[in-house]
Formats: C-alpha cells, sequence, structure tokens
C-alpha cells in the first residue's frame, strides 16, 4: 500500500546557516536519524562540499527536543567531507520531460494577511494536525509547495540497510536532508528570489502494485509515467480539500536507473 505521511516542522534536527568568519559559504545540515551530520556546503564560487558522519560503532541518541539532555555524539564524531561531481549532469536526454507543468506564482502578489506568525526554521512542512495550508507573506520570495513520493525499491533498500528500525521515520529523516540541501541551493546568492521548500506532503510506496509503472528502469519512461500518475493523485485530492496540493512533486527510487540501453548506460 502506500503511506501517506504530513509531517511537523523538523526544527530541532534540520539547520541551515553560514559559517563562522565566512558569511559567503552556507551548509544545510540535518542530524535527526541520531548518526550525526549528513548534509551540504556551498561557497560563493559555486563550489559543493557533501557531508556525512562515518559509520559508527555507537550511535547517539536521536534527538526528541531541543533540550534533550541525553542528546550526544559518539566519542569521535568523525565525518567524511568530499567534493561533489562537477562532471554530473541530467540524465535525461529529453530535457522537455522537465517542463514544469504551470508557473510558480510569486507570494506577495496573492498573499495579503500578515497576520501570520512565522516558522523559526527556513525549512518548513506542513502538520496534518494543522488542517489548513499555512499562509504567509515573503517579500520578493516564491514559495514552492513540494510532494515527495518513496517508491517501493527506495523503501526496500533504506530497510535492508537499517535492521530493527522504524523505517518510516528512517524515511522522514532522509527525506529532510534531502529537501534541506534542496533548501539551501534554491536560494543560492546567484539568485535573484529567495525560494522557500515546503514539504506539504510525503507517500512512502511500500507495494510494487502501487504507484506508477516504473518501467523497468527506464528513466525517461519512468519520470512519464510518474507524472501522469502524481497529477492524477493531485486532481483526487483536489475534489475534496485544498490542504496537502502541490506545486511541485518529487520521486526517490532505489532503482538503478538507465537510459538508452541498460547494459552501457547506468545513471544511479
Amino acid at each position: 500500500g502506500i503511506d501517506e505521511h504530513r509531517v511537523n516542522s523538523p526544527s530541532s534536527c534540520v539547520y541551515v546557516g553560514t559559517v563562522k568568519g565566512d558569511p559567503d559559504t552556507r551548509a544545510a545540515l540535518s542530524n535527526c536519524d541520531g548518526n550525526g551530520y549528513t548534509g551540504v556546503v556551498t561557497s560563493s564560487e559555486g563550489e559543493s562540499h557533501l557531508i556525512r558522519p562515518l559509520n559508527q560503532r555507537k550511535k547517539r541518541h536521536r534527538r526528541q527536543t531541543v533540550n534533550d539532555e541525553e542528546d550526544y555524539m559518539t566519542p569521535d564524531g568523525l565525518h567524511i567531507i568530499h567534493a561533489r561531481n562537477k562532471k554530473s549532469k541530467c540524465a535525461l536526454f529529453n530535457t522537455k520531460a522537465m517542463t514544469a507543468p504551470r508557473y510558480i506564482i510569486e507570494l506577495d502578489e496573492i498573499y495579503n494577511d500578515t497576520s501570520e506568525s512565522h516558522l523559526k526554521s527556513d525549512f518548513q512542512s506542513d502538520s496534518l494536525n494543522h488542517g489548513s495550508r499555512l499562509k504567509r507573506q515573503l517579500q520578493g520570495s516564491y514559495r514552492i509547495e513540494t510532494a515527495v513520493f518513496v517508491d517501493d525499491e527506495m523503501y526496500k533498500v533504506i530497510r535492508s540497510q537499517n535492521p530493527g528500525s522504524d523505517i518510516q521515520q528512517t524515511i522522514q529523516d532522509v527525506v529532510f536532508a534531502i529537501m534541506n540541501g534542496v533548501h539551501l541551493l534554491y536560494n543560492a546568492p546567484s539568485l535573484s528570489k529567495d525560494f522557500t521548500i515546503t514539504l506539504v506532503r510525503l507517500d512512502i510506496i511500500k507495494s510494487a502494485t502501487q504507484g506508477p509503472n516504473k518501467a523497468s528502469g527506464d528513466i525517461q519512461r519512468y519520470l512519464s509515467n510518474f507524472c501522469f500518475w502524481q497529477k492524477s493523485l493531485q486532481q483526487e485530492t483536489k475534489q475534496f480539500s485544498t490542504n496537502g496540493v502541490w506545486d511541485h512533486a518529487l520521486l526517490l527510487s532505489g532503482l538503478n536507473l538507465w537510459d538508452a540501453d541498460p547494459s552501457f548506460d547506468s545513471v544511479i
């Protein structure tokens, strides 16, 4: 089946900021999984470095609240930092398949109500308990409401790599870390506008019989199938409520995707 999640703002374990002594270098880090810090650091020259914790013999306790006194790092706290591969490129030859379905609407043209309190964290998510979509004014900013879908292959990979853990919580931690990095990249100083990435829906597809046709890993066909599938799902959602409706849908797959010939052209 498919599990739908509306998750609370991860303000206690997801961070965005600048490096001390170098305000032009920005970082997006997450430690929700209790294993250390995962994220990305970008410089004003466009260089990016990825950070992840070294596999440890001991894990620190999961962070439950901001003031959790039992929270601690491993004794050594070693992390691996490596430069992002500059040769990476889009795996799709048909760039028309990536065309956005509609324009992103500038918020200050729509929302004039400034009474809404601002969330403390830059990266945001809507809570199921809140009921209505959060509306706020951002001067000169764009807000992209995003839905993330995790396919059954990714679910299997994460489950096999984390035996005995809460898989749904682990997947949520992974998604938060990814979206936090995306938020950082969309707020690069080189861009003339600021973007706020808001996670409004998280679906975990646990069965191969659910979700879009994976087309045996053909990346263009799988993407096309996913686009049509999420569009129909969004139309069904709109019939009942405007809550959780998204501007952009993101698919996380555990497949070895390919383009042209799978024997010679594996892209992941």
